[in-house]
């Protein structure tokens, strides 16, 4: 089926509309999915970033992964109905990545995100799996949303790790923190 999503900047003024054409997760038989449960970044847990962040001057950079899910590989077979108006009626894909709509897709998504930064060298955060760090890097992510929080010295290894990245994933943004999960961030 088709999604349509309205995009609005962050102060509420319209910017953009996108098509998405998903999975009807809702359909998918029990059987044909693995666990569904994901990780979310805890907002107590983004509170205490932010408080070390301003504590250590840390610099805070945001990207997006552009069409995260879609980066994750499916490791059984699925298959989807093309929606109505499509030019086929009745053709059915077997799917290759995961899909937006998937009940699997955002768990399929975090053990690629995390699998590519371990082997990069970061390490999990005990008890807070959606947060990495390494040589004084931290990356926390919620989806596909990422925030890079490190000390100015290390402003080189931040761009091997973001170069690293980006030879797998589009990422946009990596302007300055500004905003997060519709909390305003103000660093003075």
């Amino acid at each position: 089926m088709w999604v349509y999503v309205y995009k609005f900047d962050k102060h509420g003024w319209f910017t953009k509309c996108k098509a998405r054409l998903v999975v009807r997760g809702d359909q998918q038989v029990k059987s044909t999915h693995e666990d569904t449960y994901v990780s979310t970044l805890a907002g107590r847990s983004f509170r205490t970033l932010m408080a070390i962040a301003a504590r250590f001057d840390l610099e805070l950079l945001q990207y997006d992964v552009v069409n995260a899910f879609v980066n994750a590989e499916l490791k059984q077979d699925v298959y989807m109905r093309m929606p109505g108006g499509y030019r086929n009626p009745g053709l059915v894909l077997k799917l290759q990545k995961a899909l937006y709509g998937l009940r699997q897709s955002p768990l399929l998504w975090q053990k690629e995100l995390t699998t590519t930064l371990t082997n990069i060298g970061f390490k999990s955060v005990p008890h807070e799996p959606c947060c990495l760090s390494k040589g004084g890097i931290l990356i926390f992510f919620y989806v596909d949303d990422l925030i890079v929080a490190y000390e100015k010295t290390n402003q080189k290894s931040v761009e091997w790790t973001i170069g690293k990245l980006r030879e797998k994933y589009q990422l946009s943004g990596g302007d300055t923190l500004q905003w997060f999960l519709g909390i305003e961030i103000i660093c003075e």
